[in-house]
């Protein structure tokens, strides 16, 4: 939870020479910041399980992507929804053990999860990629 109360509280201003269009981007990523604070904060009084907090970290990681089309610059915002969606399935796996949800809700988290993995490593790779400028 530690990681993303810090990425929630992150927040990006406008800069000088930002047009309409970068404007609009940095307060979808901030609005979408907001939604992931609030699910913090309702996680932590027991309202939600982490598993709830995949919606508010997957608008977060497309804003963030949107905003910032070089792999490289999307890793950690990559690693941190592959986190959420792991101990998300965990929890889903659990819950199915315990028999208090269906298989497809298992298939769901674990799809998530794996979705999630891969599109981490295909950043990485297209990180890697990557001629250095000197």
């Amino acid at each position: 939870m530690k990681k993303l109360r810090k990425t929630a509280s992150q927040s990006l201003k406008p800069a000088p020479g930002d047009d309409d269009l970068k404007k609009l981007l940095k307060d979808r990523y901030n609005t979408a910041l907001q939604g992931l604070q609030a699910g913090i904060e309702e996680c932590e009084q027991g309202r939600h399980h982490v598993s709830a907090m995949l919606p508010h970290v997957l608008k977060v990681r497309d804003s963030w992507v949107e905003l910032n089309p070089n792999p490289a610059d999307q890793i950690a915002i990559r690693e941190l929804y592959f986190e959420v969606a792991k101990a998300g399935h965990e929890m889903v796996e659990g819950q199915f053990r315990s028999g208090t949800i269906g298989a497809a809700d298992v298939a769901a988290a674990r799809y998530t999860r794996i979705d999630a993995e891969i599109q981490l490593l295909l950043a990485k790779r297209k990180a890697k990629a990557q001629p250095r400028s000197p």
